[in-house]
């Protein structure tokens, strides 16, 4: 019950963040907590989609390399 009571708050945590930079840090910091539906739930909000075969480790990892590239594209200018 208390996994699952701090792996609801890492989700809200996460969903509050603005930019990937910041989603990539907190990945980096709390990658060790997370669990396989936080994961889950952390890549639906960003419309991505995990492999299902895929050990926590390589789900984490391939969250974080979608971050990266949607930072890559990210921009502060007004559009």
């Amino acid at each position: 019950m208390e996994e699952e009571l701090k792996a609801d708050l890492l989700l809200l945590e996460f969903l509050d963040l603005d930019t990937f930079s910041q989603r990539e840090d907190f990945l980096l910091k709390h990658g060790n907590d997370l669990s396989d539906r936080t994961l889950d739930s952390m890549a639906m909000s960003l419309d991505i989609v995990l492999d299902d075969d895929n050990r926590l480790f390589d789900k984490s990892q391939q969250l974080l390399n979608c971050i990266r590239m949607n930072k890559r594209y990210e921009t502060d200018r007004f559009r």
